[in-house]
């Protein structure tokens, strides 16, 4: 019996790649790998514990790994890849192993945003997964939810909320990081302010290398005007790329 296969490529954005595993939910009885890195495998596998009550036949395997597990795999399979995310080695490794294994050209999909008819054609917030060999067969790509997302960012949002707010645009797929003004007992207090940047820095740079810098926008509420040195600490945070107004 012919089954479709789906390889979905886990990339920097894990997000990205779980909306497009998603969108390809109405095909039924399909098997999914997640092609994954070192650098991204436990995220892949984050998204297969949230994805398992959707798609029971869904594995994470490693890019160098793929071509052995393809070749357990039927020849009557139907691969189909999905393409995008993750790096250009990666998507080669993943075009040449599926070719070299079924001996035929896989289906392609790509995920595109619609475009407004008039002016310059503006994308909409409409994001569609394509089958380039058949462009009437598209499905939507859903936004995804601040609870999702921080799972698969593993993101503990206690361990970032005493020094700002963190919150989730669903329709960018971003996450946004708002620096509290200065909780300090003396604003005055050049040892305090100092230490409130360095904690700062050190919460943002955490907060960095859990989700990326591509789906992060850093900034802080306004600072103090006075003392002057203020304007040093507001300048050293924008050096930090943590950017925002002064009184």
């Amino acid at each position: 019996m012919t089954s479709n296969l789906f390889l979905v490529p886990v990339g920097k954005s894990p997000v990205h790649s779980y909306r497009l595993l998603n969108a390809i939910e109405q095909k039924d009885e399909s098997l999914v790998i997640l092609v994954v890195s070192e650098l991204t495998e436990d995220s892949g596998n984050r998204i297969k514990e949230i994805s398992h009550d959707i798609f029971t036949g869904i594995q994470v395997v490693n890019y160098t790994e793929l071509k052995e597990k393809l070749s357990q795999l039927s020849s009557e399979t139907k691969p189909n890849i999905i393409s995008g995310p993750a790096t250009r080695e990666i998507n080669l490794v993943i075009w040449h192993d599926v070719i070299s294994t079924f001996s035929k050209l896989p289906n392609i999909w790509v995920d595109h945003a619609r475009r407004t008819k008039q002016g310059l054609g503006k994308p909409t917030d409409e994001h569609y997964l394509y089958n380039l060999s058949n462009r009437n067969e598209k499905y939507a790509l859903n936004s995804v939810s601040m609870k999702t997302a921080i799972e698969i960012y593993d993101v503990d949002i206690s361990d970032f909320s005493e020094m700002g707010a963190l919150s989730w645009n669903e329709k960018e797929s971003r996450f946004y990081y708002k620096i509290f003004y200065p909780q300090l007992s003396d604003l005055t207090n050049k040892d305090e302010a100092l230490i409130w940047e360095t904690t700062v820095k050190q919460s943002v740079k955490e907060l960095r290398e859990l989700v990326g810098n591509h789906v992060l926008n850093t900034s802080h509420y306004a600072l103090p005007s006075m003392p002057k040195w203020w304007m040093n600490i507001k300048s050293r945070l924008n050096d930090s790329n943590i950017f925002g107004g002064s009184h």
